[in-house]
């Protein structure tokens, strides 16, 4: 019975018991309620209404001091105390009661008995979200409940052409791009869920907002005017150019303001493989070209009181034996230790995405290591395998670092959705226990889905699960490009 019942939340607690019996919540149920912050009571009354759809007695009571994520909560005997400092921590209490809830036969939800003293092992738990021009805002909306239920606090939103600029509405696709109005809902619903939203710009690669396997370019296909901007295969800003600063500056300011002054923003600069390529790039010298490109934009976001987050790949060599078996995608020498120069406050996400070897895992993540030791924080960034994502969890916890990046890329309407949304939240919540792998754990995963379906009052097929059709179409080739 401990099993099945602890197998029903995603993230598990760091601490649970189980006692023998069942609960009502009900208008007979007595809450208990340690929580000083000033809307706690009407917090209170409105998740018991809008999750169980009664309102039981509350009772205010002493409280003590907690972590603002953290919870304790005691069910049993018709009374639930539940303790909490900050508003996100009642939340998460009753996230935690809304997956242990059983409907009854009298339309009254029961629930095991339990004590439940929980808090997250790492401070940043983030999931990154690519929005493609075939990602529905339907979608995109389940997702984001989805990794704010499972106690996801950070979502990275990365707009591939599909970002509605009106700063530069050349910037993308024309016939994609979101509905300003509803996007802006979903930020602040994200807030609300306790999930805050960051917003991605690529301000080195990817300038092509299009995955390269696809032959697609969002600006160049309408603007031939603005090829300039980019290096001349297309992949990559042409840094040299100050009109292709001017263009990003402006889309930073842009989405900066739209996303409500966000705590971060990720600049991107991954897999920039024609990086400083065209004549006039060529008659600069790079790592002062690149340094200057990169402080203007930490610059400009720190005076917004921002702080950059910016992936890792081209800081390391490729060619260094070093990183065998992990992610390094520099090839300019001249470039070797450039990572020394960049301001100390950018956060790093170091992606890996390979498997290595089981005794470097063991002994720790070296790329993450390499820049600590330079003074960096870093960000841990797992895709779609389980083990190193309880792999690099368990290493952010031990080593005090911020936390981990999930990433999902265009696999979120896959079999590996499970991976993404309930393993990778167990690694960031409470890395040393995770029943995401077992059946218990999928069915988990898909009741959750269902409650958020029906908070979104979703009813017609394509819109329910996490795949629109459980029978793929077609999909391309290459995983990563």
């Amino acid at each position: 019975m401990p099993d099945s019942i602890l197998s029903k939340l995603i993230p598990c607690p760091r601490q649970m018991t189980i006692f023998p019996g069942s609960v009502a919540l009900d208008t007979k149920t007595c809450i208990r309620l340690a929580a000083d912050f000033p809307e706690a009571l009407e917090l209170t009354e409105k998740l018991c209404n809008d999750f169980f759809h009664t309102c039981p007695m509350i009772e205010k009571t002493h409280s003590e001091t907690l972590p603002e994520e953290a919870y304790r909560l005691d069910f049993r005997e018709n009374t639930l105390a539940l303790h909490a400092s900050a508003p996100i921590g009642l939340l998460h209490a009753f996230k935690a009661l809304r997956q242990l809830a059983e409907a009854s036969n009298d339309e009254i939800f029961r629930f095991p008995q339990v004590q439940i003293s929980d808090a997250p092992a790492l401070p940043f738990r983030g999931i990154h979200f690519c929005i493609f021009p075939e990602t529905s805002l339907i979608d995109l909306e389940k997702n984001i409940r989805l990794a704010a239920y499972h106690k996801f606090n950070y979502a990275i939103l990365e707009f591939w052409g599909t970002f509605p600029f009106l700063s530069h509405p050349e910037f993308g696709w024309q016939d994609r791009q979101l509905n300003r109005e509803q996007l802006k809902k979903l930020i602040r619903l994200g807030k609300e869920l306790g999930i805050a939203m960051i917003p991605q710009l690529n301000l080195l690669g990817h300038a092509s907002a299009a995955r390269a396997i696809s032959g697609k370019h969002a600006v160049l296909y309408r603007h031939p005017e603005l090829e300039a901007l980019f290096e001349p295969s297309g992949w990559s800003w042409c840094i040299s150019n100050p009109r292709s600063r001017n263009f990003l500056t402006e889309a930073v300011l842009e989405l900066h303001q739209f996303f409500e002054k966000p705590e971060f923003f990720h600049v991107g600069c991954d897999e920039a493989e024609d990086l400083g390529s065209c004549l006039r790039c060529r008659e600069h010298a790079l790592p002062q070209l690149l340094l200057e490109h990169l402080e203007h934009f930490h610059q400009l976001l720190k005076k917004l009181g921002c702080r950059m987050i910016m992936w890792h790949d081209m800081l390391l060599q490729r060619n260094d034996p070093r990183w065998l078996h992990f992610v390094a995608n520099g090839k300019h020498e001249q470039l070797q230790d450039f990572h020394k120069s960049l301001p100390k406050d950018i956060l790093l996400a170091d992606w890996e995405y390979g498997i290595p070897p089981e005794n470097q895992r063991q002994t720790g993540w070296p790329t993450t290591e390499f820049f600590r030791k330079d003074g960096f924080e870093t960000l841990l960034c797992p895709w779609d395998n389980e083990s190193d994502m309880l792999s690099m969890a368990n290493y952010a916890e031990a080593k005090q670092l911020p936390g981990i990046l999930v990433t999902t890329w265009h696999q979120l309407q896959t079999m590996k959705y499970n991976i993404f949304m309930n393993t990778g939240a167990c690694a960031a919540w409470n890395p040393k226990n995770c029943s995401a792998t077992t059946l218990a754990g999928r069915l988990a995963l898909a009741k959750h889905l269902t409650q958020v379906c029906r908070d979104m009052k979703l009813t017609q097929y394509e819109s329910a699960g996490y795949v629109s059709s459980q029978i793929p179409t077609v999909s391309l080739p290459n995983p990563l490009l």
